[in-house]
């Protein structure tokens, strides 16, 4: 009976009226190295979708990752300017949720 009861009853006494948060993001310099520049960090957990991010960086310019897209997302070069955004979106899209909607992945 303790089970049957206390299951309908813990349900009403845990409605919960306040939004529950998963994650917090700072943009604290950590969170930002393991975001975007530690393949240590979020790249660890999606390893496939980071090569592609890394990867459009090379090798020389990999040890500051922002201001390697920081150039190409502000060049002259509007091919590159492209490029570079959509790397930087498919990761963060990818990266924004543990099994990544397909829907926000549509880039055109």
């Amino acid at each position: 009976m303790g089970s049957t009861w206390h299951s309908p009853m813990l349900k009403r006494i845990l409605r919960v009226s306040w939004p529950v948060l998963r994650g917090i993001f700072l943009c604290r310099e950590r969170e930002i190295r393991w975001f975007y520049q530690d393949s240590e960090g979020a790249g660890a957990i999606f390893p496939d979708v980071w090569e592609q991010f890394r990867d459009l960086i090379p090798p020389a310019e990999r040890g500051d990752m922002l201001r390697a897209y920081h150039r190409r997302l502000t060049g002259d070069d509007q091919a590159r300017r492209l490029e570079a955004a959509r790397a930087w979106s498919i990761w963060e899209a990818s990266a924004l949720k543990l099994i990544p909607d397909q829907d926000l992945l549509i880039i055109q």
